[in-house]
């Protein structure tokens, strides 16, 4: 009696090569955490975001629909020469049981106009970054920041928007998996002749 090798499907180099590959690239897919923000803005903010107030105001707030982290999340005020003019310290008032608004102390500001600049961690790990400005005295006080400038600056070019990441890493997961399957179709028609 002959010894006949038993015909499995993992004895053919080509099937383990295509099964490789395929969890190869749904590792590829579904291990990456998207990066993507879901686009979280202030509710509200003291002073609103354009206005320009007769004195100087104390403090800035700004309340969040979620809950920031508290260690990663900063208030800062900035003058029109890109100088941080607050007192330090701005953040999550920890004084908040939700964790959901932010303040910094200020000094008497001059005349002038003044960018707040906020940037928040959220407990589920997606951040957000932004501003708006007001103003304090006789002033015109634009609705959108300016550019900011020395070393609060940020170049948008270095990193693609949120979003972009997230349909960056679908469409290239997408081509791994297309890829996966064509390597799979041609060493199963060598394997077939």
């Amino acid at each position: 009696m002959k010894n006949h090798p038993i015909n499995s499907p993992f004895q053919n180099s080509w099937w383990m090569k295509g099964v490789l590959l395929a969890l190869f690239a749904l590792l590829l897919l579904f291990g990456f955490k998207s990066v993507s923000a879901h686009g979280v803005e202030p509710t509200k903010t003291e002073p609103a975001d354009g206005t320009a107030l007769a004195q100087s105001p104390e403090k800035v707030t700004v309340w969040f629909p979620e809950e920031a982290v508290a260690e990663k999340s900063t208030l800062k005020v900035f003058d029109a020469q890109g100088k941080q003019v607050d007192l330090g310290g701005g953040g999550v008032d920890l004084t908040d049981a939700s964790h959901q608004v932010m303040v910094v102390s200020l000094p008497t500001l001059e005349e002038g106009v003044y960018t707040v600049r906020w940037s928040i961690s959220l407990e589920d790990g997606d951040s957000a970054e932004g501003s708006f400005n007001f103003g304090v005295g006789n002033v015109t006080v634009p609705t959108t920041a300016p550019e900011p400038t020395e070393a609060a600056a940020v170049d948008p070019a270095a990193a693609p928007a949120a979003g972009d990441q997230s349909a960056i890493l679908w469409f290239v997961g997408g081509a791994v998996v297309l890829v996966v399957l064509f390597v799979f179709q041609v060493y199963r028609r060598r394997g077939s002749s």
